[in-house]
């Protein structure tokens, strides 16, 4: 008898066992083959980007870019432009001549650069990305009076007069399309192609007060440099940044 109450209550114990295990079993079965049927995508998340970056020929610097819940786009670039010669090859192929190719020459490398775009990655799987915005480029270079001469067609015969700092202020808009990479979740590398439209430029040269009353050159020639920019003022270019994610 107390052989077959032993044995009722090992079964009873394995049964209340296999009713506990294989219930749980195949719920994580069920669970297992509802995500892969079924994946969740995880949220949207906040993403800063910390890159060097390059736009040729206009630009090189710091860039910072900011993509929000949405894929919306925050960038900002600031730095130089070491591509001031390639720059004044391109205005002396559209027909400036020698002298504004010296003349864009000097603007360029003394040039600072703040570029602003904002934009939008418009499918959460790829990392294609559009983007539009604001540049400002400013520069003050010394120019000299043969080449103030030979780009303005104006005389500047005044006495002690051999060269002038020159300042100038382009605003443009900017477009771009490119494709962002994002490796090992943190390495970033992004390639485009875009462009930067002049839309308003201003010069002014740095010469006496006696000498801008007695010459009407002066305001002229910043007229004609002013003109010229914007002439010239749609610049293509190619884009690359590489670097880390926050």
């Amino acid at each position: 008898m107390q052989i077959w109450l032993g044995t009722a209550r090992w079964l009873s114990g394995m049964l209340l066992g296999l009713a506990v295990i294989v219930p749980s079993a195949a719920a994580q079965r069920l669970d297992r083959a509802d995500r892969l049927a079924a994946p969740v995508r995880a949220p949207s998340e906040w993403a800063v980007d910390v890159m060097l970056a390059t736009a040729v020929p206009t630009g090189l610097g710091g860039n910072v870019r900011i993509e929000t819940p949405g894929r919306f786009l925050i960038d900002v670039l600031v730095g130089g432009n070491p591509y001031a010669d390639t720059l004044g090859s391109l205005v002396e192929a559209y027909g400036g001549g020698v002298p504004a190719h010296q003349f864009v020459t000097a603007i360029g490398q003394s040039a600072g650069i703040m570029r602003l775009q904002v934009g939008w990655r418009p499918t959460p799987d790829a990392g294609f990305e559009i983007l539009a915005g604001y540049s400002l480029m400013y520069s003050s270079p010394t120019i000299s009076r043969p080449t103030l001469e030979a780009v303005t067609g104006q005389s500047f015969a005044y006495a002690g007069f051999d060269s002038t700092q020159l300042q100038v202020a382009i605003h443009g808009v900017t477009a771009e399309l490119g494709w962002r990479f994002v490796i090992a979740d943190h390495l970033v590398l992004r390639l485009g192609i875009g462009g930067t439209f002049t839309v308003a430029s201003s010069a002014h040269l740095a010469v006496p007060d006696a000498m801008r009353e007695a010459s009407p050159a002066v305001a002229t020639a910043e007229g004609e440099i002013a003109g010229s920019i914007a002439r010239y003022g749609f610049v293509p270019e190619a884009r690359v940044a590489l670097g880390y994610r926050f």
